[in-house]
């Protein structure tokens, strides 16, 4: 069994990695896409790109009914429940220090951080479906 969720890979935008990850789900559907054209300024600003214009969130963004956001421990996900966040329909973003990941150039050299995106997973083959530009 496996279960992939839609990604779009063309967003149009070669950005910060955590805010492609969230544009690659939000533009899977046109249902997302007056949402999507009301917030995305924002929240692409509210990340440190927009620091070197002297600009400030005050707030932090809401990604409400679109990409609501829940906090997982790392000690709690297993493989197991990593496949039901996705069979629920849900996106897994993990938050990855490159100094422990051994293929990486920052490996047991510096801290690193990075996100990674899971979409889908094959329980034949058992493998995930990621996204990941470390």
């Amino acid at each position: 069994m496996s279960k992939v969720l839609p990604i779009n890979l063309n967003t149009g935008y070669t950005i910060h990695c955590g805010d492609f990850y969230r544009l690659s789900i939000i533009t899977t559907s046109p249902q997302h896409r007056p949402w999507y054209m009301e917030r995305f300024i924002n929240i692409h600003m509210y990340d440190d790109t927009g620091s070197h214009l002297g600009l400030q969130a005050e707030i932090p963004i809401a990604y409400d009914e679109v990409l609501e956001q829940k906090p997982i421990p790392y000690k709690t996900l297993t493989a197991e429940k990593i496949r039901n966040i996705i069979k629920k329909e849900n996106y897994l973003l993990l938050y990855l220090d490159e100094y422990y990941l051994q293929d990486s150039q920052s490996y047991q050299k510096k801290h690193k951080f990075h996100d990674i995106l899971i979409y889908g997973y094959d329980n034949y083959d058992n493998y995930y479906y990621i996204r990941s530009y470390l």
